[in-house]
């Protein structure tokens, strides 16, 4: 983020437009390597939270580094950030403000609760949607709401961990938590041809292509629209059917949680849902579709699947884009679109 956007400046609007109603004054400090903003002297509960979100797989040696690092960062009192920021605040030692690529979590372990805000300058359509699929969908794994605005939300803070953090239980977990995701979107589940569904995700793409043009998004429509013929003629080509129904549009390890006491699993960050075809989020689950190997394994196949896959993550990405403020990830679209053609220009 501090290379992408004047992180600093809008830090400072976003906290002031969240503390409106403190007639306190009060220093925090900024760790960008820690993603966080705290008091001088953070509670051993933010500490124990940080310590639990920065655990690393890997070597006894390199978890006891990190641990160290965070460690000698936080006691600190403020010495060793990087700025702080002087704000209206009731923010206590139990109060973790967490900055997001969209949006903003601020954390109060004292009354167990966490909420969540757009960041300044950003649009909040997926603030809108998250809170739009969670108010209509309740289920064991999606965590409640305490309360919703047009400004965010408020929930009962998770007390466990990423099952990206859990090592060898990871695949175990993502196995438990996809059955559990399966099962919930089975009734919405409908097959639908493949024309036709190459149909309706051409429409949705061009709608994207023109609201990309009027907010000036600088992006390769040639190789764009050279890579989105092929992937269509394909799909409209053949003649099986695609399994479409809810969609949540980021199922990874990162978005899938499991709490300490029980092991029970939420899936978080909702903002993305809609309907696609089933085999997304697998993709995204267990093929890495985000992760450049993943991407690349899925530019070199020309299959039903892989196609359907591919026209729906060009989507996702686009729909992302529209998100974005000024000529935020114009770079990362156009990056995208090249490793597809480098690998796809041939049918």
């Amino acid at each position: 983020m501090l290379k992408r956007e004047d992180f600093y400046s809008i830090n400072q609007k976003t906290l002031e437009r969240y503390y409106t109603n403190s007639k306190n004054r009060k220093r925090l400090y900024i760790y960008p390597e820690l993603n966080a903003i705290v008091t001088a002297r953070p509670s051993k509960t933010v500490r124990q939270y940080l310590y639990t979100e920065f655990r690393v797989n890997g070597s006894f040696l390199k978890r006891l580094l990190v641990r160290l690092y965070a460690t000698v960062m936080l006691n600190s009192r403020g010495l060793l950030a990087a700025k702080s920021v002087v704000v209206h605040t009731d923010a206590t030692k139990d109060t973790l403000i967490y900055p997001c690529n969209k949006k903003y979590r601020v954390f109060d372990f004292d009354k167990n609760e966490v909420s969540v805000i757009g960041k300044d300058g950003f649009p909040t359509i997926d603030l809108s949607r998250e809170i739009e699929f969670r108010t209509h969908n309740h289920a064991d794994f999606i965590p409640g709401l305490i309360r919703s605005s047009e400004q965010g939300y408020s929930e009962v803070i998770i007390d466990g961990c990423p099952v990206a953090r859990t090592g060898e239980r990871m695949t175990s977990l993502c196995d438990k938590a996809f059955a559990i995701w399966n099962e919930y979107i089975a009734p919405s589940v409908r097959e639908i041809p493949a024309a036709d569904y190459a149909k309706e995700l051409h429409d949705q793409f061009q709608v994207l292509k023109n609201s990309l043009q009027e907010l000036n998004k600088q992006v390769n429509d040639s190789q764009l629209d050279q890579l989105w013929e092929q992937l269509q003629n394909i799909l409209q080509a053949s003649q099986d059917n695609v399994p479409v129904g809810l969609s949540h549009g980021d199922l990874q390890a990162g978005n899938i949680w499991v709490e300490n006491q029980t092991d029970k699993l939420y899936i978080i960050d909702w903002e993305s849902w809609k309907n696609r075809s089933t085999w997304y989020d697998r993709a995204l689950l267990y093929e890495g579709l985000r992760r450049t190997d993943g991407l690349e394994q899925y530019s070199t196949c020309r299959d039903l699947i892989h196609t359907t896959v591919l026209m729906e993550d060009i989507i996702f990405r686009m729909t992302e884009l529209t998100t974005l403020p000024l000529d935020y990830g114009c770079a990362e679209f156009t990056a995208y679109i090249n490793t597809l053609c480098g690998g796809t220009v041939h049918v």
